[in-house]
């Protein structure tokens, strides 16, 4: 088969998901058999860096769907941070507490919504009586998670406040005093009435996506994801003691999990947190493609001879997998994305010779490995300084540079402010918790010391130091035509 035969897919997994039948009946690669504990187990956390998975796992999760297995999908790319922000419980209350109660309002709104609309349930009275209570206070069922977080922010600032104090008063028979005790007593209320509704065997999942936006709000942004956490682990915890066959598990970046450090907040990382990694299996990076590849035609039988034939057996004295692994961070979107290149360029061949592997390479570097650094910075570092990065590194034309270099250099392309040194050391520390560069270790003394190269995705529990030399990642000094 030629390159541009083959299915393999798309750097967005809701993307595929939505555009290719059946694909993950057929491609879903688990080498860590972590689905099961995600649908069935305790944990509701999945946690990993940008491009490692996270999303096909929830993409499998939710083309497992039947008539007793029901998901539903909030993709959390367009929340109104700003319009939820306005929810918090009071001024003088800190932490987890300033949400959390809106984020259980949020959270129980939608699961009766899905109760009603995805599972349709009928004849259940207690199902029944919450969807009319919501109706009577202004929610209503059909609305999306957007316009439940507008008409709460509307009841927390006072907004027809009158309208639904009367008909708060009417449904619950006493006057509220403030936000807390309105929506605190709403929840009970759903939350009892849920107690009630009869699921049989059916299941229901609550899918979080896309939380990496909340990177983009900066005013309570900690306190917002420290509750959304709280909130989650609280309901999951009570669905679990009442003995209710729902779940809400939640999809979020690596680097925007390790932000929370609320009380307790480590007990729920370690309890109920999966990781998504491959560093250690870089042979299952292959079993991607591979799978690609037999969902294109490729009998199973032949795939494995298929795959070899694809490139040439050695480069730089090196076997091809392993040398095409440095240009990336050993993420599965890195490793399509490099397939996907291979076939725009030469979508007409079946197999590429050593230049032309080359050229995909430096092709791959810059239409997206590139591209990629700047939106795993996006939301931690300003975007002018973002914006800098290829230049600052090109003119500094080697792959290996100090703190001072880079500082020199960078405010050489900001004539009119200097950056402080701070300033400076966010951007290194970002770009090495993401990988694009990494650090010289040296070790031992004279004729006797050693370097190693030290990478943050090779070597996760490693720390930068910035009196190391910097070194940049292969992906970024190819396509910037950087010295090595």
């Amino acid at each position: 088969m030629n390159f541009s035969e083959y299915t393999f897919g798309f750097a967005d997994a809701n993307t595929e998901f939505l555009r290719i039948e059946n694909y993950f009946d057929n491609v879903f690669y688990d080498p860590q058999d972590n689905l099961k504990n995600i649908i069935d187990g305790w944990p509701f956390i999945v946690v990993g860096r940008k491009g490692v998975g996270k999303s096909a796992y929830c993409a499998k999760i939710r083309s497992l769907q039947n008539e007793c297995f029901f998901t539903s999908y909030l993709p959390f790319r367009q929340f109104e941070y700003s319009t939820f922000e306005k929810t918090s419980t009071d001024k003088n209350v800190t932490g987890t507490q300033k949400f959390i109660h809106s984020w259980n309002f949020l959270l129980l709104s939608l699961i009766f919504k899905s109760l009603k609309n995805e599972m349709n349930i009928t004849e259940s009275e207690s199902l029944d009586n919450v969807v009319s209570t919501l109706e009577k206070l202004g929610f209503s069922i059909d609305f999306n998670y957007k316009q439940f977080v507008t008409t709460l922010s509307k009841i927390k600032t006072g907004v027809n406040l009158k309208i639904f104090d009367v008909s708060y008063e009417h449904e619950f028979g006493n006057k509220p005093d403030n936000y807390l005790n309105r929506i605190s007593t709403i929840n009970d209320y759903m939350m009892n009435n849920l107690k009630d509704i009869y699921l049989g065997d059916s299941k229901l999942l609550l899918l979080i996506d896309g939380v990496d936006d909340v990177l983009r709000f900066k005013k309570n942004r900690t306190e917002i994801l420290n509750s959304l956490i709280r909130s989650i682990d609280y309901l999951n915890n009570s669905f679990t003691k009442h003995k209710i066959n729902i779940k809400i598990v939640i999809f979020i970046r690596e680097e925007i999990f390790s932000l929370l450090n609320d009380t307790d907040m480590n007990k729920i990382k370690r309890d109920s947190s999966i990781k998504i990694d491959w560093y250690n299996n870089t042979d299952a990076l292959k079993q991607i493609i591979k799978l690609r590849m037999m969902f294109s035609g490729i009998s199973p039988d032949k795939v494995e001879n298929e795959f070899a034939n694809l490139f040439p057996k050695n480069i730089k004295n090196k076997p091809v997998w392993d040398y095409l692994l440095e240009f990336t961070l050993y993420k599965p979107r890195d490793i399509i994305q490099f397939f996907k290149c291979c076939q725009e360029l030469y979508g007409i061949k079946n197999k590429l010779s050593y230049s032309e592997v080359k050229e995909t390479i430096k092709y791959y570097s810059n239409q997206y490995f590139i591209e990629e650094m700047k939106n795993g910075l996006s939301g931690f570092v300003n975007d002018e300084l973002i914006s800098l990065i290829p230049s600052v590194l090109t003119k500094i034309s080697t792959n290996s540079f100090t703190l001072e270099d880079f500082m020199l250099k960078i405010n050489q392309q900001l004539p009119s402010k200097e950056l402080d040194k701070s300033d400076i050391k966010l951007l290194l520390f970002t770009l090495y918790e993401t990988g694009f560069i990494g650090q010289l270790i040296i070790t031992g003394k004279g004729k006797y010391s050693k370097t190693s190269v030290q990478f943050k995705y090779r070597n996760p529990s490693s720390t930068l130091d910035y009196n190391n030399t910097f070194i940049v990642h292969r992906g970024i000094t190819v396509g910037l035509g950087i010295k090595i």
